[in-house]
């Protein structure tokens, strides 16, 4: 997975093309997949900071590096309905706000 926000992002896209390998871009970062959980979005972020409010405005405590499945697990197909519905949900990198995390997710769950 790769948010747009990263360091590098058009090689790492340059790279997975030659290599064959598929990529779950968030745009313009992975709590976008978060905050798809909680909230449709249509709007588009100024910064991954802002989207970083907008998540812990629905969830306070949300932290980086403290992740917990149990405030999300429960909105799961709700955040795949979301995402598949965003403008752009089909490309690799979608417009502000998108997310491919959605096909990753949806590969692993049971049928």
């Amino acid at each position: 997975m790769l948010d747009v926000d990263e360091f590098r992002f058009e090689r790492a896209l340059k790279d997975a093309r030659e290599h064959g390998i598929s990529l779950a871009v968030s745009n313009p970062c992975f709590e976008v997949w978060l905050l798809l959980h909680r909230a449709d979005l249509r709007t588009p972020f100024p910064t991954a900071k802002d989207v970083l409010v907008r998540l812990r405005s629905q969830l306070p405590h949300y932290e980086k590096s403290g992740l917990r499945f149990a405030d999300f697990e429960d909105h799961v197909v709700d955040a795949i309905t979301r995402a598949r519905s965003l403008p752009g949900a089909e490309q690799v990198l979608g417009p502000n706000p998108t997310s491919g995390v959605w096909r990753v997710i949806q590969a692993v769950l049971p049928a």
